[in-house]
């Protein structure tokens, strides 16, 4: 995590502050336990807590890439929008990982979670009045087939159909996929933007997927291939296309 509990009460935020000024001790906002410095080779400096027992906060042992996407977007955020990065909600004791003009939650996942605990951790949101995006890291980027996790982290809008948000930590790049759709071989297909780190005022960026513009298409790809590969599908009972089969 980026940010601590001074012994004063306040908040201190690593992207703020040089490690070198740090003194005193210093504790984690949810549990209130004490909280250590890392500061290697490889992470940039973060706190982490002395023993996760009584914390059941996600934040811990946080990825290279989540680390730096944090602090990429909380400096993007900061140039024209209030921004609070790990922001403690004690109503339902969350922290996202940024927290946009008080009410718009950002949340980069950078790794798998189940079902329940995205659901759980977006109706929390919704039920106290917040947005939140879900903006995903490599792990998570949409392939050729989508899974059950990237279907519930995918938005729709009129004017971008259905529409999905990936962090790019290498390249320093925001990427919206949009007009997503499976084809009858279960292959994704989409357009896609991309947006530098940096370009423009982020929140509007986000708001792409809203804005009135020409409607987009996709071009029709004609897989003359299409009737072997069902032929197939049956022959090796795929229960997908025997529903199919059944149903018509």
């Amino acid at each position: 995590m980026l940010t601590a509990i001074d012994e004063n009460g306040q908040v201190v935020n690593l992207l703020e502050i040089e490690v070198k000024e740090l003194t005193g001790k210093y504790f984690c906002p949810s549990c209130k336990s004490e909280l250590f410095i890392k500061n290697g080779e490889i992470k940039m400096p973060h706190f982490a807590h002395k023993s996760l027992k009584a914390c059941d906060l996600w934040l811990e042992n946080e990825s290279e890439q989540h680390l730096g996407l944090k602090k990429a977007l909380y400096q993007w955020f900061k140039k024209t929008d209030k921004v609070e990065i790990e922001a403690y909600i004690p109503e339902f004791k969350q922290r996202p990982d940024l927290l946009v003009n008080d009410k718009i939650a950002i949340e980069i996942q950078c790794s798998h979670l189940s079902m329940k605990r995205l659901k759980e951790r977006t109706e929390n949101y919704q039920v106290h009045g917040f947005t939140v995006l879900w903006l995903m890291g490599q792990d998570l980027w949409l392939k050729d087939q989508i899974t059950n996790l990237q279907k519930n982290l995918v938005y729709f809008s009129e004017n971008r159909g259905f529409y999905y948000w990936e962090l790019d930590f290498k390249t320093q790049k925001l990427r919206l996929k949009t007009l997503i759709h499976e084809d009858l071989s279960g292959k994704i297909i989409y357009l896609q933007e991309e947006i530098p780190f940096g370009q423009g005022r982020l929140i509007e960026q986000l708001r792409l997927p809203f804005l009135s513009k020409k409607l987009l298409t996709i071009p029709l790809i004609v897989d003359l291939k299409l009737a072997e590969f069902i032929r197939r599908q049956l022959y090796y009972c795929s229960p997908k296309w025997l529903k199919l089969q059944e149903k018509y």
